[in-house]
């Protein structure tokens, strides 16, 4: 890891509110990660409202007319990816299903098995790429860490 090495002159306050910084980007705390995940969450739900379009401009593959009668006649919800709506709720609920951090990094996901098979998709199966980090989505996580880092509000 590369380190940084700064020397400031000059106001007492402004010397303060930048060794403040300086602090805060070495290590950031759980709330700020938590922040982060409130930022995937947010994605995520347009992800699935959307059935795919919001992170990938186009909707996730339509279900076969066999596999869409059989949901329909068990009562389950005939969305792509809502079955039961339990993948849906382990990545937009908080915290997330998956929801780990450390000063450096955080780690974001579910714990459905299927999701992974619908991630890459199977010989039966066309892909239905349920998290894909835009650009805008990674903005809005750096943003997220910048307010942070830069004035520790969230």
């Amino acid at each position: 890891m590369a380190r940084s090495r700064a020397t400031i002159v000059g106001d007492r306050r402004v010397q303060t509110l930048l060794m403040q910084m300086a602090d805060r980007a070495r290590g950031v705390e759980a709330h700020a990660w938590a922040s982060v995940g409130d930022v995937i969450a947010a994605a995520m739900t347009k992800q699935f409202d959307t059935e795919g379009s919001f992170l990938n401009g186009r909707q996730w593959a339509p279900l076969s007319p066999r596999y869409l009668g059989w949901k329909v006649a068990r009562g389950l919800d005939p969305r792509r990816l809502h079955a039961t709506g339990d993948m849906r709720a382990s990545l937009t609920g908080r915290p997330m299903a998956i929801e780990e951090y450390s000063d450096h990094r955080g780690r974001f996901g579910t714990n459905d098995e299927k999701a992974g098979f619908h991630q890459s998709g199977t010989s039966q199966m066309p892909a239905r790429v349920i998290i894909n980090v835009t650009e805008d989505l990674a903005d809005d996580v750096n943003s997220a860490l910048a307010r942070y880092i830069f004035d520790e509000r969230l």
